[in-house]
């Protein structure tokens, strides 16, 4: 079980690795959009979370790593509800 506050933690993550692979993603389409969901899918796939230079401002290398893994050992639907709240918005484009 997390936190509020490492949940925020993840939140602040999820969303730093969607900045980065956004623009790859919508192929630099400014006009394509896709839902939440699958945003949340593309940014918790290949461990993109746990790395690093993903984790916030001011949380250490380690206690990010043990974080993340401690997150990834929710089930999928506890991952996602806790990630659902990365952003209030439903679609996302550039």
């Amino acid at each position: 079980m997390l936190s509020e506050e490492e949940k925020k933690l993840i939140c602040r993550g999820i969303n730093s690795v969607w900045n980065e692979i956004a623009y790859d993603l919508l192929e630099g389409n400014y006009k394509k959009t896709i839902p939440k969901s699958e945003v949340i899918e593309v940014c918790l796939d290949a461990d993109r979370l746990r790395d690093v230079q993903h984790r916030p401002h001011g949380v250490e290398r380690d206690a990010w790593r043990e974080l993340t893994a401690r997150f990834y050992k929710l089930s999928i639907e506890e991952q996602n509800k806790i990630a659902e709240g990365f952003s209030q918005y439903k679609r996302f484009g550039l």
